[in-house]
This record gives C-alpha cells, sequence and structure tokens, in this order.
C-alpha cells in the first residue's frame, strides 16, 4: 500500500491542513483512488481490499466528527 499517501492525507486532515468539509470529502476520496490504482493490478483482491481498509480507518480516525469525512469515504 502507498503508505507516504496514507499518512499524508491523514495527517493533513488531523492537523487541519485540509480544511472545509468539501475539501475534506474529496481529499480523503482521492486518497482511496489512488490506493486502489496504485495497488492494482499486481496484487490479489483481499490485499486490495485490506489496503483500501487500512486507509479508510486512517483516514476516518484523522478527524472523526468530520460528517464530511465519513460522507467521503
Amino acid at each position: 500500500m502507498n503508505s507516504v499517501k496514507k499518512s499524508t492525507v491523514a495527517e493533513d486532515i488531523r492537523s487541519m491542513k485540509i480544511r472545509g468539509a468539501g475539501l475534506i470529502a474529496r481529499s480523503a476520496a482521492t486518497s482511496l483512488k489512488e490506493v486502489a490504482e496504485g495497488s492494482f493490478p499486481g496484487i490479489s483482491k483481499s490485499e486490495l481490499i485490506q489496503n483500501l481498509n487500512d486507509e479508510c480507518e486512517a483516514l476516518l480516525n484523522s478527524r472523526p466528527t468530520a460528517v464530511s469525512l465519513w460522507n467521503g469515504v
């Protein structure tokens, strides 16, 4: 998985470098897209799902009260 991207987006949301409901949702969705694109092809379906679940968890934990973040993920 692209752990640099995961930590960067999640940390930017957590530290409020990424602000605003729309930008938070778009950034989270884009991060998931990039994980999927960076993981496939070359890994199994179960590994892809695990990578996406790991990214979702990191993103959602970055700001758990941001409704737009949950909607974007």
